[in-house]
């Protein structure tokens, strides 16, 4: 799948098994998982709508740069 800048992401995608439909999930590591069971294809969609947040970049603590220190409870 094409990264974008070359960083990877997730991608969301409604796939057709048998009767159902299901999303499939692709991880940035190359992990492919399926999720639910749906009865129609806008059915997957709508969920895939719904977790969009999944697609989004990570942002890597160190990325995070507080103006106030540390958010550490140590």
């Amino acid at each position: 799948m094409p990264h974008a800048m070359g960083e990877a992401s997730t991608y969301l995608i409604s796939v057709k098994d048998g009767d159902l439909w299901r999303v499939q999930i692709a991880w940035p590591n190359g992990a492919i998982n399926y999720f639910g069971k749906f009865g129609s294809e806008l059915e997957a969609r709508k969920w895939i709508s719904r977790h969009r947040w999944l697609t989004e970049k990570v942002i890597d603590d160190s990325e995070i740069r507080r103006p106030w220190g540390s958010v550490s409870r140590r």
